[in-house]
């Protein structure tokens, strides 16, 4: 029996061709769950789909679709991720073993040789865990014997061993090519792959050593090495490879190496560096990585007040703008005076209030929860700052979306928020009348009730620009 789910799936545009039928069927044995997802990439955006199916009672199931191209779908089972390779018209089973995944999978059917020739491949690579490496919010995968071995060994005997293993790997994968008559794009895949994370492993050396080096160390060993001599930041078709997006985020912390600082990541600088030394949509990818990530994890908008104008104006690819635009709407530029919607809310007391009753006086909001640590971090961060504005007599506005009220009172404690302390009383219209899509969230409200705005510029005095608002 077939069990049939029809969806559409934009993951990797390799080739057009007319619209097919296309089956893909697992079997799995010793089966541990019994739902499998497909995880597909919006068509032009950076945003997922999810679809789930479910196995039957012998553990199998077949999905069906209409495919127009190849496609490199990603497959999530028992936590564990892969990829399978899917041409219009396919019709094949992947098997495998719960307990022993890689080396049991196996592959049967109309496009099966493309995917044997994938995982044959990946049979030749080290199972082995990873040591991940973060600044900045990017974070970058080395493998741990790497990350071992760049700690005790020598710059020289590094370099040499990675050439030679490097090119064994080369060999060996070149035996299964001669071997397999499998889809050119499944050739480019691992070339990609061989190429991207050989490169990411010669970064890896000055990443893990970067205590024991000075800036001119880095630059002479990147030169006697050949670091980044054979990449290419125009290949926008690759955009979506793991191996090249690794190796991406491993350079731009290369870039940083030089003015690494133990004490601080600057987010601003690594931006400079990446807008000045790479190129084609992988430098705008990473800008808007950085715009996104340093908000969700440090709950402000200081990057973004800085750069986010440019890049708005700079960027060719309108699938970051709208996702940047729909986290930073409410707080940047050239948005027109408009009246802010009232909303009413409880104190600590239970008493309700409401927005309006501030008319007057200028208000800067903050939307937090206490689930939200980029909230509780932005309160922290920004501390000093508030301690001045409220001595400015800027009334600052925390408002609570939590449905609980012993969870938002237990966070106020516990974080010591300072400011006016308040819960929202009706959320799901508050949510509504504010697009809280996403917290943390802030907006400034003048006198008369009406959004407000702070300058873009680098240098910008936050202070001054509240004392203008309070002085209007």
């Amino acid at each position: 029996m077939r069990y049939t789910l029809s969806f559409i799936i934009f993951f990797f545009f390799l080739e057009i061709s007319s619209a097919s039928t296309t089956y893909l069927s697992f079997n799995i044995e010793e089966a541990i769950k019994k739902d499998i997802k497909i995880q597909v990439r919006k068509e032009n955006s950076e945003a997922f789909l999810m679809y789930n199916i479910q196995l039957n009672e012998e553990n199998q199931v077949t999905s069906a679709f209409d495919l127009k191209s190849s496609q490199f779908v990603n497959i999530t089972y028992n936590n564990k991720e892969f990829i399978l390779f899917i041409e219009p018209s396919d019709d094949f089973t992947v098997s495998f073993n719960a307990n022993n995944f890689i080396n049991s999978i196996a592959f049967k059917g109309k496009g099966a040789e493309n995917n044997i020739l994938l995982y044959e491949y990946k049979k030749l690579l080290p199972q082995e865990k990873t040591w991940e490496y973060t600044n900045a919010h990017l974070s970058t995968q080395i493998p741990l014997s790497l990350y071992k071995k760049a700690g005790f060994d020598s710059p020289s005997t590094y370099y040499k061993e990675l050439e030679k293993n490097h090119l064994s790997l080369l060999e060996k994968v070149q035996v299964l090519k001669d071997n397999n008559n499998a889809h050119q794009s499944i050739i480019s895949y691992i070339n990609k792959d061989l190429e991207y994370n050989n490169e990411t492993h010669k970064i890896a050396y000055l990443i893990i050593n970067k205590d024991k080096m000075g800036p001119g160390d880095y630059t002479r060993l990147a030169e006697h090495y050949k670091v980044q001599k054979s990449v290419n930041f125009l290949s926008d078709e690759i955009m979506h490879h793991p191996a090249y997006l690794n190796y991406a985020i491993a350079y731009a912390h290369y870039l940083f190496l030089p003015n690494f600082d133990e004490s601080k990541a600057d987010e601003l600088m690594y931006y400079n560096n990446i807008d000045k030394n790479m190129g084609g949509q992988t430098r705008y990818f990473l800008l808007y990585q950085l715009l996104k990530q340093v908000y969700f994890e440090e709950g402000t908008a200081d990057l973004a007040m800085k750069k986010y104008a440019k890049y708005k104006k700079d960027c060719p690819y309108p699938q970051y703008i709208e996702e940047l635009d729909n986290i930073y709407k409410h707080i940047l530029l050239d948005i027109p005076e408009v009246d802010a919607p009232n909303f009413t809310f409880y104190d600590e007391s239970g008493n309700i209030k409401s927005l309006d009753s501030y008319k007057g006086q200028v208000v800067y909001i903050s939307f937090w929860a206490h689930w939200c640590k980029p909230c509780i971090n932005g309160f922290k961060k920004s501390g000093p700052l508030r301690a001045e504005l409220k001595k400015m007599g800027v009334v600052l506005l925390n408002v609570s979306i939590d449905e609980d009220d012993y969870l938002w009172k237990n966070a106020m404690e516990q974080h010591d928020i300072k400011g006016i302390n308040v819960r929202g009383n009706d959320i799901p219209e508050l949510k509504q009348l504010y697009q809280l899509n996403t917290i943390p969230a802030y907006f400034i409200i003048n006198k008369n009730g009406k959004f407000a705005y702070l300058s873009d510029e680098a240098n910008r005095d936050v202070k001054a620009e509240f004392q203008d608002l309070i002085n209007e």
